[in-house]
């Protein structure tokens, strides 16, 4: 985008603001399709890790050792998930 002028940070709250930024800049329609494309999948991915988080979450709320694992702090989703797979 910046060979079009446009200068975006990086980060997940410039591209959910990326339609936005389509249509208060002028860009060839080709590249808006793209853009779009783009945007639409990311959100998709979005969702999916979403659901994915909510399942594993829901899963460790059923398992001791998983809860005591994620009170951990800077201990994520993941932590407990891979602990309890050996």
């Amino acid at each position: 985008m910046l060979e079009f002028g446009i200068s975006l940070p990086v980060g997940k709250a410039v591209i959910k603001r990326l339609p936005v930024v389509l249509t208060e800049n002028p860009l060839p329609p080709r590249f808006v399709s793209i853009l779009e494309h783009l945007h639409a999948h990311y959100k998709y991915l979005d969702e999916q890790i979403g659901q994915i988080e909510k399942e594993i979450s829901d899963q460790l709320e059923d398992n001791d050792v998983g809860q005591s694992l994620f009170s951990i702090p800077g201990v994520g989703l993941l932590t407990p998930v891979r602990w309890l797979q050996r």
